[in-house]
């Protein structure tokens, strides 16, 4: 297993930067990333260290953890993002997952 420590900021809170861990671990099923709350002090104790999010990638599809279901808070869904970013900046194998916008075009506003 590989353990990462990343730093992210979530515009407009308190505290800012937030710590997190990634495990990153090879399975027999594939590999599998977790994003985990840091044990840092800007933690509260009832979450240091806790799992957030995780995601299996088989080689064919991404799976992801349990907790994420068809409606994110908007919490989870920052986090599911910070990981997902980090498996990109990792230059995994799949080609779909490197995409970028190339333009945006509003086709009508109700």
């Amino acid at each position: 297993m590989k353990l990462y420590r990343v730093m992210n900021t979530f515009p407009g809170e308190e505290n800012g930067r937030h710590e997190y861990d990634i495990h990153v671990k090879e399975t027999s099923k594939g590999t599998k990333y977790s994003l985990v709350r840091s044990m840092a002090g800007h933690w509260s104790d009832n979450v240091k260290g806790e799992k957030c999010v995780s995601i299996l990638d088989t080689g064919d599809e991404m799976i992801l953890s349990k907790n994420v279901t068809n409606m994110l808070d908007y919490a989870l869904g920052a986090e599911l993002f910070i990981l997902m970013s980090f498996i990109n900046k990792q230059g995994l194998h799949n080609c779909y997952f490197m995409g970028t916008i190339e333009e945006v075009i509003e086709i009508v506003s109700i």
